[in-house]
């Protein structure tokens, strides 16, 4: 699951091209945190990922069986 969803942050900000700087905004953290999730050195909480794509405009789906996000 963290491998998961370390991915999956790091397919979106790269997706739609979001600095750290921006999502540590929108997450409530530093860009340094950031930085440590997208590189697996510390856990993505998903309720709070789920919580600054939402609040930003973002709608996602994820499909744990299949292990697979969508973000529209």
């Amino acid at each position: 699951m963290k491998e998961f969803l370390k991915e999956s942050l790091n397919a979106f900000l790269e997706g739609e091209n979001i600095s750290n700087i921006t999502f540590a905004e929108w997450y409530g953290t530093t860009p340094n945190y950031v930085s440590q999730m997208r590189n697996g050195h510390r856990n993505i909480d998903l309720s709070k990922f789920a919580s600054a794509l939402t609040s930003n405009g973002y709608n996602f789906k994820i499909d744990f069986k299949k292990m697979k996000f969508d973000y529209l």
